[in-house]
Parts: C-alpha cells; structure tokens; sequence
C-alpha cells in the first residue's frame, strides 16, 4: 500500500508573510513533496507553493442560497459596484466551532473587493421570488466592530465548510487557497480549501 503524502515543516526563511501581498490561488494540485505541493491553474500553467505548517485545511462542498440562516456564521468575499452597494461573490458557511476564524471586514484588493466574516442577523428577500428559484437576498451581518449589509445574487458562489487534514493535500485535489508572499518571494499557503464538486 503506497504511502500518504506529507506536508512537513515550512523553513524558517518562508516566514513571516507579507500580507501586503497576500493573494487568492486555485487549480488541481500536480504534486506534493513533503511541504511543497505544485498547482496547475488556469490555462494549464503550474505554480509552485509551499504550506504553512500552521496552515488552516478545510473542506469546501456546494450550498444554496437556503442554506443561509439567521445565526450562522459566513464569510463572504465582496465586490463594490459604483454605487456603494457589496454583492457577494462568494460566501462561505462555518461550523459554529470552527477555530481560527477571525470576525471582521478586511480589504482584499483594496478598494473594491474585501472579505467579510461574521455572523447573519438578518436576511430580508425579494417577494417576487419564486421558491424554486430564489432570487437575491439581502444578508446583514454582525462582527466585532460594526455591522455590514451585502447583497447575494443567484450568481454568488455558496460552500458549506467543514474541518480537513492533510491528508486532503494530494495530487488531484482541486484546491482554493490564500497565499502569503514571504520574505524570501516564496508563495506561502495559509488557508486551503478542498473544493468538492459532489451534491449537497
């Protein structure tokens, strides 16, 4: 029986990261080589990535729209439109006992796209919607600080979070990741998310 991939301990030179150059990754991993794994990304190209040993690993399956509930805590990534307005792009669901989910509003790519985290308030939808097509909904959500209202379109990418280990990090696994410059230039993966494509 052949044996698991491992991830082992990043080298002190990788850290710290440069959060001014933190950066969103996605594609299949291609190989794994104890803490170094290469990923292929859009367009066929790969890209070389080494992973924490503090990293947070998750799995990622799709959700709905119904999914959302008053309680629940998300984290949504947000785009500005001219008006003011943040529509979700996507909005991620956490087990209420996840660890190492920070509640707040952060810039991502500063000045229209950011990261919310917190827990849903309130939700108020469209009337007109059909129930078997809903339509976009309203979501305010609460952190430590303040309060923001966000809009989720029938576009917004909704996944239901659940706890991985690494052995979830193998050849194969289509992979979503936030990835921190260290100080060396080495891209540094702090948080990954295995995307599961199976149905609710």
């Amino acid at each position: 029986m052949g044996s698991q991939p491992t991830v082992a301990q990043t080298d002190p030179s990788h850290a710290p990261p440069n959060t001014q150059n933190a950066k969103q990754i996605e594609g299949r991993i291609a190989r794994v080589d104890r803490d170094e794994f290469l990923l292929t990304v859009k367009g066929g190209t790969t890209e070389t990535y080494q992973l924490s040993p503090s990293a947070q690993l998750l799995r990622a399956r799709r959700g709905s729209v119904t999914d959302l509930a008053v309680g629940r805590r998300v984290g949504c990534v947000a785009i500005q439109s001219p008006g003011g307005k943040l529509t979700a792009t996507e909005c991620r669901i956490y087990p209420a006992d996840l660890p190492g989910v920070l509640e707040g509003h952060n810039a991502m790519a500063a000045p229209i796209t950011s990261m919310i985290i917190g827990h849903v308030t309130q939700i108020s939808s469209d009337t007109q919607s059909s129930p078997h097509e809903p339509g976009r909904v309203t979501l305010k959500i609460g952190y430590s600080g303040g309060t923001q209202d966000l809009v989720v379109s029938p576009l917004t990418e909704i996944r239901l979070i659940t706890p991985a280990d690494r052995t979830a990090v193998r050849p194969g696994a289509h992979i979503r990741a936030l990835s921190q410059q260290a100080v060396d230039g080495t891209g540094v993966v702090q948080t990954l998310s295995v995307l599961s494509e199976d149905p609710k």
